[in-house]
């Protein structure tokens, strides 16, 4: 059983014994048998009390960290949902990145998922926001390997018959060593960001882009506390029925002025008409939200335009 945490984690927490040599080595990691020891113990109900109390337990300490991290600090926490299938390199990967840098270097602090695609993007881009190193050129490097541009794991594809599945984990190693290999390599540059993934989808491990990890047991709390610490405001990629699940989360806690009183920005980013032609939600979000809440909700295609609305934006005091 994981021990309670005693801060929010950090990659080398987390991945401790990943060897670039070694494939498969994330299995040996906290991250990776941490996972496996969820699936066999059951990830949505927990086989034992003991177990039950443990995860709570993990889980409400990591709750605690990021409050004091994000809020008693007087951060200015925003968010960045989008589609875990992105492909490094892709015109949404790029705009991911783009956006998260441009937050970063007005002072706010960049929140994701903390898994792959466009949340491992967000992570790029804020991380070197900061620094001399090229933003497109860190892209293209992480690219460069075409057969590791795309996640390549589905949900239930990791953990087979009580272990790991080795061509899967052999996939995933593929896939981790380029991120990994920025990471070492932007380590003494890095801009703080704030990665919340869960082991409840653990097959996406953590991207070591991100400088500190809260990662959580259950996805309900994690889902809903990363919604409600982003309260300078949500930028919404393309992405599918997860980030969907997100947009209507966001909308009921702004809504019913849930979390601080107050409606917090939503930007949707219409590339290629995602927003507005393959999900078509915007007449759903404009008959739920008083007139007066949609100035806080902006449509666009233009990066800057959304980095701007999102900075316009001044948190109400607890």
């Amino acid at each position: 059983m994981i021990p309670v945490p005693e801060r929010m984690y950090t990659r080398h927490d987390l991945f401790d014994g990943w060897e670039p040599e070694i494939v498969g080595s994330w299995a040996d990691t906290l991250d990776g048998a941490t996972y496996l020891e969820a699936t066999l113990h059951g990830l949505r109900a927990p086989d034992s009390a003991e177990v039950a109390t443990g995860r709570s337990l993990h889980d409400t300490a990591m709750t605690r960290f990021l409050h004091d991290r994000l809020w008693a600090q007087g951060c200015r926490p925003t968010a960045l949902m989008g589609g875990h299938a992105a492909e490094r390199g892709s015109p949404t990967y790029r705009a991911a990145a783009d956006i998260a840098a441009g937050l970063s270097r007005r002072g706010l602090t960049v929140l994701t998922g903390g898994g792959p695609g466009a949340m491992e993007a967000g992570h790029l881009g804020a991380r070197l926001a900061l620094s001399t190193v090229d933003i497109g050129e860190a892209i293209d490097d992480i690219s460069a390997d075409v057969d590791a541009r795309t996640f390549p794991l589905g949900v239930n594809e990791l953990v087979v018959g009580g272990g790991f599945e080795p061509e899967a984990l052999a996939q995933l190693h593929r896939w981790q060593i380029p991120a990994f290999r920025l990471a070492d390599q932007t380590a003494a540059v890095a801009n703080d960001t704030v990665g919340i993934p869960t082991w409840h989808y653990g097959h996406e491990p953590p991207t070591p882009l991100a400088t500190h990890h809260a990662k959580y047991f259950e996805n309900s709390i994690r889902e809903d506390g990363l919604l409600a610490l982003a309260v300078n405001g949500i930028v919404f990629l393309p992405g599918s029925a997860g980030t969907l699940q997100e947009i209507f989360q966001d909308a009921a806690q702004n809504h019913y002025r849930s979390v601080r009183r107050t409606f917090s920005p939503m930007v949707f980013l219409d590339l290629d008409g995602h927003w507005s032609r393959t999900f078509p939600i915007r007449p759903v979000l404009e008959a739920l939200f008083r007139e007066e809440d949609r100035a806080m909700v902006c449509w666009t295609a233009d990066l800057d335009e959304a980095v701007e609305f999102v900075d316009r934006f001044v948190i109400p005091d607890a």
